[in-house]
């Protein structure tokens, strides 16, 4: 089985982290205490900051960014059903923008783990759009968990996704460990869901949610701006919501950004120290070991590229290639970083595939052929 390596010390992501970390300064660590709630106890989230000591936080933090501070809290309110009946919830909520491709989801697991380590939070729900992202989330969590396990500073997790059983909605809620649930929006944002009727005299399990004060990490949270799904997040009583996007419909309180311009300039920065090319740094994906990429260059080698009319040459460029290099724009040129790698993508890739070349090479050929017709009047 493959084992994937992660980059724990790219600048931009930790900054990214630092940000959120930053909100709740001068918060102690409010440690794991079992409370009586919804007819049963749970280990809650709580903060002893105020609104207004949060947004002194919000302030600096945005200031420090280059980023207009905010004259309030970016607040979300409404009224939902409550254990003890219809009640007012109301949560802050803070916007995080990433590019795409920069390790969007490693910075928002990495950052939970940080606010549990250092403040003592324990409930935290990654709500997606969709089944597919959920699987993307899943995917990187699995991959990420023994790279957590070695920075010593991060603590333990658990973490589950919701099957709309009530029986792990409570384990979630009593549990005293740094607890990680991932849910689609659809599992929580219809009344006949699950989660939301009672079952055996026992209270929809939904309250048990409310009772923790979960904090919301809102993985593509421009798709969940409906009324319905506006109303749904508020449901779950959250201590607040983290929101992660390339492109925000509502950016709440933006507390970092990040863009194409800025993940480049980070990435060359950092390759030019390394010694590595800025694409292979921007970002933080699963690095495979270096004896894989060992085996893929000595395919690439056995294979060769074609050159000219179908001349194998061994493992030397395609024709154009060094001009290609030598022409790249630098950041900030026309066409944008976005344009830039796009460009280079396809180029790269068509120098890759070697066997594109020899397809199309083959296919010349019987164009070049004579007609049958020609061929029998010679015979002839």
């Amino acid at each position: 089985m493959t084992e994937f390596r992660f980059d724990g010390a790219q600048q931009f992501q930790l900054d990214a982290i630092a940000a959120v970390t930053g909100l709740l300064d001068g918060q102690g660590h409010i440690g794991a205490t079992l409370v009586p709630a919804a007819g049963t106890t749970v280990v809650p989230n709580a903060l002893d900051l105020s609104d207004e000591q949060v947004l002194e936080n919000l302030v600096q933090v945005q200031t420090s960014a280059g980023i207009k501070p905010d004259a309030a809290l970016g607040m979300i309110e409404q009224t939902v059903d409550l254990y003890d009946g219809k009640g007012q919830v109301r949560f802050p909520n803070f916007s995080v923008e990433m590019e795409t491709g920069t390790g969007k989801t490693y910075v928002y697991l990495r950052t939970i783990l940080a606010l549990a380590g250092r403040y003592g939070l324990t409930k935290f729900i990654i709500v997606v759009p969709s089944v597919a992202v959920r699987e993307g989330v899943l995917k990187t969590i699995r991959q990420t968990k023994k790279h957590f396990a070695e920075l010593h500073s991060l603590p333990p997790f658990h973490s589950s996704v919701y099957a709309a059983q009530p029986g792990q909605v409570r384990s979630f809620a009593a549990s005293n460990a740094v607890e990680i649930m991932v849910m689609t929006i659809d599992a929580f944002s219809r009344e006949q869901n699950v989660i939301r009727k009672g079952q055996e005299g026992n209270a929809p399990v939904i309250h048990l949610l409310q009772a923790v004060r979960p904090v919301l990490i809102l993985d593509k949270p421009q798709n969940m701006e409906s009324e319905g799904r506006v109303a749904a997040l508020a449901a779950l009583n959250p201590l607040f919501a983290l929101r992660y996007s390339a492109t925000h419909k509502n950016a709440y309180s933006l507390v970092y950004r990040l863009s194409p311009y800025d993940a480049y300039r980070q990435a060359a920065s950092e390759g030019a120290q390394a010694g590595s090319a800025p694409q292979e740094r921007l970002g933080n994906h699963p690095r495979r070991p270096r004896i894989a990429a060992d085996r893929r260059q000595q395919r690439a080698g056995k294979t060769g590229l074609l050159q000219g009319a179908g001349q194998i040459v061994g493992n030397m460029p395609a024709p154009g290639h060094e001009q290609r290099q030598a022409q790249r724009p630098v950041p900030g040129a026309p066409g944008g970083i976005g344009d830039m790698g796009r460009l280079f993508d396809k180029a790269d890739a068509q120098i890759e595939k070697p066997q594109a070349f020899a397809h199309r090479t083959r296919h010349s050929r019987r164009r070049q052929r004579r007609p049958r017709g020609a061929a029998r009047a010679m015979r002839g």
